[in-house]
């Protein structure tokens, strides 16, 4: 069954109001609260990128110190078994990835994309490992990104000497030495579906953009799970940080296209019609707006009909 159909039943089953998307409803004082704030003017300026992953990854306040100690362990131990102070950014990352794979990576699983599974059990896949790469990476002073493909992200980094960006293969131990890092990709990375991913090509992605994928990946593992409406809050989330994460708009779109037709099948007309207007305030154009105007428009001609 298309997964669209399977979620018109689960929609048709539930009497849960839709959730509010603008603005996003989060806990007061908790660290996603803060993570938000933060991420406002798409810049991370008051946590670190360590900080933001753990949060995003869902880790509490009260573990949060014991996560950091880990990452501020591997750092420690990086410094004072290698001379990383006289070792060139190649060779310094060539180093951190080596030891990853070496002292942390344990096992490569697709859905292991909360980095706290990572420090826990040793779990990644390639959103993890390219998060604990970069932030070790800089914490020795490489300035880092990510390369984000359909169903796959791998890391780069800047050569100072060559003043090029470097691809890293995060999901290998010699990941600094595989050149055309996409053809390496391992299978499932992203779990992968025609109906969600359509787009081709490469995007770069750092700080809050990065962040986003994590919370696009744990849809995505919903989705998989065939639990939609468990998969909204995180695409959501993944929105309000980068609007512009390809298909994400789209698919938004398509999901509140279906709760306002289960609403409007059910005669709650002033549900469908505010799902609507909630779709077209929040969601950026897409292709798929212009279904979303005409379903409003007869929504709001029946409903008067009705009340009439």
């Amino acid at each position: 069954m298309k997964i669209w159909a399977t979620l018109l039943i689960l929609v048709f089953l539930t009497s849960t109001p839709l959730l509010s998307a603008s603005p996003l409803k989060l806990p007061r004082g908790s660290l996603e609260e803060a993570l938000f704030e933060d991420a406002q003017d798409k810049r991370l300026d008051r946590l670190s990128l360590e900080q933001a992953a753990l949060i995003a990854s869902g880790v509490s306040q009260k573990d949060l110190p014991r996560y950091i100690q880990k990452i501020d362990s591997f750092y420690n131990q990086l410094v004072l078994a290698y001379p990383m102070k006289r070792l060139s950014s190649n060779q310094k990352a060539q180093v951190i990835l080596l030891f990853l794979h070496a002292r942390v990576f344990k096992k490569y699983h697709p859905t292991a994309t909360e980095i706290q599974k990572t420090l826990r059990e040793g779990l990644y896949n390639c959103v993890s490992a390219t998060l604990l790469f970069n932030i070790l990476c800089e914490r020795f002073g490489i300035s880092t990104a990510a390369r984000e493909v359909p169903t796959h992200v791998f890391s780069i980094f800047l050569d100072p000497i060559s003043r090029k960006n470097i691809e890293v293969e995060t999901t290998s131990p010699h990941g600094c030495l595989i050149s055309g890092s996409t053809r390496v990709v391992q299978r499932n990375e992203f779990i992968y579906n025609s109906h969600l991913q359509t787009w081709k090509g490469k995007r770069t992605v750092k700080g809050v953009a990065l962040i986003a994928v994590i919370y696009y990946n744990q849809g995505i593992y919903w989705i998989h799970e065939e639990r939609y409406l468990q998969a909204l809050p995180f695409y959501l989330k993944a929105y309000i940080l980068d609007p512009d994460l390809p298909d994400l708009a789209a698919l938004l779109t398509d999901l509140y296209l279906i709760f306002a037709n289960s609403f409007f099948e059910r005669k709650d007309f002033g549900n469908a019609i505010r799902t609507c207007e909630e779709a077209l305030s929040f969601i950026k154009e897409n292709s798929q707006s212009a279904t979303l105007r005409k379903n409003l428009k007869a929504f709001k001609t029946v409903g008067i009909s009705v009340r009439g």
